[in-house]
């Protein structure tokens, strides 16, 4: 099964590209134990992101640049009004295209930490998947995995409207996942700056903070 490690960036300044290295180099370090053969970025601007690609670090980091497809630019928003956010998930119809069967979407601040969640990650591939978050009691938006077989499902959402009219929407409430699971701690700790210790998925997290896993 192809199964791609798959984000939005935003490479506003220092700060965003360091947290975009940070996420690299961790992933790249439990690459065998989530499972997944490349990692893809779709971008949404403002700067050419030639910078950060010529990082040498594998597997292989795509970028796939808004500005070149004819999309609008990340633009300030209102409450829930995330068009990229938005944009990356429609964007998931064509890696599907491109001939990947699972799509593991995680925030650029959001990490993966114990060894049961790898594995649980690592051995879904059926679904689209996400994980009650502790914090709100909603499905995380900002971390969930999609398998081929929930294509269909995918695709008859993104026909209902385009992403730019998705705004003022919570995503966490209206993205028709088949399955939240329940039993790991996830939590967008990073909101509070909690103890990373303790949780199977730290989402926000501080640049500053060390990350720590189970492996």
């Amino acid at each position: 099964m192809s199964t791609l490690l798959y984000s939005t960036s935003f490479l506003d300044g220092p700060g965003l590209i360091e947290r975009h290295l940070r996420y690299l180099k961790y992933y790249r370090s439990i690459k065998e134990q989530i499972g997944f053969d490349d990692i893809y970025f779709l971008n949404n601007g403002p700067i050419y992101t030639g910078d950060i690609i010529r990082v040498d670090v594998q597997p292989r980091i795509t970028f796939f640049d808004v500005q070149t497809h004819s999309a609008p630019l990340l633009t300030d928003s209102e409450f829930c009004a995330y068009p990229y956010c938005w944009r990356g998930i429609y964007w998931m119809r064509y890696l599907f295209d491109m001939g990947w069967d699972k799509i593991i979407f995680c925030d650029t601040d959001g990490f993966i930490l114990s060894k049961r969640l790898m594995e649980y990650v690592k051995n879904c591939n059926s679904g689209w998947i996400a994980f009650k978050e502790e914090k709100y009691s909603w499905p995380t938006s900002e971390f969930h995995i999609i398998n081929k077989d929930a294509q269909p499902i995918l695709e008859r959402f993104c026909a209902e409207m385009s992403y730019m009219a998705r705004g003022n929407k919570e995503m966490e409430a209206v993205l028709p996942f088949t399955h939240v699971e329940t039993g790991f701690k996830v939590r967008r700790a990073g909101e509070d700056r909690l103890p990373i210790d303790g949780y199977d998925f730290y989402g926000q997290c501080p640049n500053d903070m060390e990350i720590k896993c189970e492996i």
